[in-house]
């Protein structure tokens, strides 16, 4: 279901519309941080569109969240960020 290897585990389940969108993220900064980060990020729930407001989420093996949206600028950002603390 998920491809490992890298710091965050794509879903590799995803078709048509939802792979857009996750291919879409995959080329951001945010992602490319996470991908640097010591810690393995796994997806709690992925857009199903590539439109926006497209929605990531996201949770480290620590159990801190991360949500990122795709702004109808065409620009993704963070929306929030829980240490699971």
């Amino acid at each position: 279901m998920y491809r490992t290897g890298l710091m965050i585990d794509w879903p590799d389940d995803a078709e048509g519309d939802a792979k857009k969108a996750l291919d879409a993220f995959k080329k951001t900064s945010l992602a490319a941080s996470l991908e640097d980060d010591s810690q393995k990020w796994r997806f709690l729930a992925w857009a199903r569109s590539p439109a926006p407001p497209a929605r990531m989420l996201l949770r480290n093996e620590s159990g801190e969240t991360r949500v990122f949206s795709l702004e109808r600028t065409g620009f993704w950002r963070e929306l929030a960020s829980d240490t699971g603390a």
